[in-house]
């Protein structure tokens, strides 16, 4: 029985060598040829990705053609890894073809224990040391704050052909002479004037740029939706700080809040009539959101108009129907109300975004630079149409 184990032992230990040199020698041989494939493969995809990037392509459609290439080399990958018969595999087949010596030296005397394979269940706790993989979810409004009130939801946008770009402003009086009733036939008529001032807006452009490594748009999959995302944001913020800056130190409405109490309500309601006496027709307050929140929380009994504030049932405050809005572009208990039709942003270039590898040391360092940028400036056609304070 030893004799038939032993001739057994080396007859698997033969063919196992024999198939063992010629499976590496094939195994080396296909590598070779994969690794082959799969350099001229990169460098063709290479080269259509820099073709892209000078196209202008999105971060998305780059991401796009590098995964159709991974697709494609994973189905060579498992075809080949597929195909090759392992070295494992061929001991377990010649250990299967001797089972009957085993057997019969199990069912004996002698103390040879059968060969058993062993099988165990795989988890995540198998996994050792760093994790081999990832799942990133594609980009969530929670991973940075975004969304606010906006200037833009308040006034209109227009288009200029060029940088710069003119208008007329009517002078305060407009002229001189007035109309009037021709009491007598034959009488001379009122003549009147007018007087304009030329105005310019000059249009910048409002820009940023970021660097990305192409290995970080590569392996990090919910950077082509984040940046384009977050970058337009931070330009939305830096819209609103710099137009509600033009409109607070340009605005010339009368500031002024005699007769009003100590109590924001009653000195917004007084700051709206100061532009009614003035021709404009106030469209929308906005406050400081302190301030918005003391408006909410302020009892009747501490002003003398309980049905001048209004809360609609979705929220929205208005006083004397006229819509308050909290903008946190606007601090210290500041608030900036007026007409606000009389006033645009111009703009001879909209919202941009673009993409190259060739600024400074990008190509070398193989990374990619990304800007985002408007044309634009805000026009106010009438100052005195706006009034702005701090509200007690």
């Amino acid at each position: 029985m030893e004799n038939s184990i032993q001739e057994a032992v080396n007859d698997i230990k033969k063919s196992f060598d024999q198939k063992t040199e010629a499976i590496q020698k094939k195994a080396s041989e296909d590598q070779a040829r994969l690794e082959g494939e799969l350099k001229k493969s990169q460098d063709a995809l290479e080269f259509v990705k820099s073709e892209m990037v000078k196209k202008d392509a999105t971060i998305k459609d780059i991401q796009e053609k590098q995964l159709e290439f991974n697709e494609k080399m994973g189905r060579k990958i498992a075809s080949a890894v597929e195909g090759k018969q392992t070295v494992e595999n061929q001991m377990v087949k010649m250990i299967e073809e001797k089972k009957e010596i085993f057997t019969k030296a199990a069912d004996t005397s002698m103390s040879i224990d059968p060969i058993q394979f062993k099988v165990s269940n795989i988890s995540t706790g198998s996994l050792t040391g760093t994790p081999v993989y990832a799942s990133y979810l594609p980009w969530q409004p929670g991973m940075e704050p975004i969304g606010q009130f906006r200037i833009r939801s308040l006034v209109r946008t227009i288009q200029s052909a060029f940088d710069t770009a003119y208008f007329p402003r009517a002078n305060s009086p407009v002229g001189t002479g007035s109309f009037a009733k021709q009491t007598t036939e034959g009488n001379a008529k009122n003549q009147i004037d007018r007087g304009w001032a030329m105005q310019t807006v000059n249009l910048y452009a409002f820009a940023a740029y970021l660097i990305a490594s192409r290995q970080s748009l590569r392996n990090i999959p919910f950077l082509q939706s984040w940046l384009p995302t977050s970058m337009n944001e931070q330009l939305l913020d830096q819209e609103d700080l710099d137009f509600a800056n033009q409109l607070v130190a340009g605005a010339t409405g009368s500031n002024s809040t005699t007769g009003a109490g100590s109590v924001a309500i009653e000195q917004i309601i007084v700051l709206m009539k100061n532009l009614y006496s003035t021709k404009f027709y106030p469209s929308a307050i906005a406050v400081d959101p302190a301030k918005w929140a003391s408006i909410l929380i302020t009892k009747p009994s501490n002003y003398s108009l309980p049905n001048a504030v209004a809360v609609t049932p979705d929220g929205m405050v208005t006083i004397l129907g006229k819509p308050v809005y909290p903008a946190n572009w606007l601090t210290g208990g500041r608030t900036l109300i007026g007409d606000f039709t009389k006033a645009a942003i111009v703009e001879s270039e909209s919202l941009t975004f673009r993409q190259t590898d060739a600024h400074a040391s990008t190509f070398i360092a193989n990374q990619v630079t990304f800007l985002l940028e408007r044309t634009e400036n805000l026009a106010i056609f009438r100052p005195d149409a706006f009034v702005t304070a701090i509200l007690s």
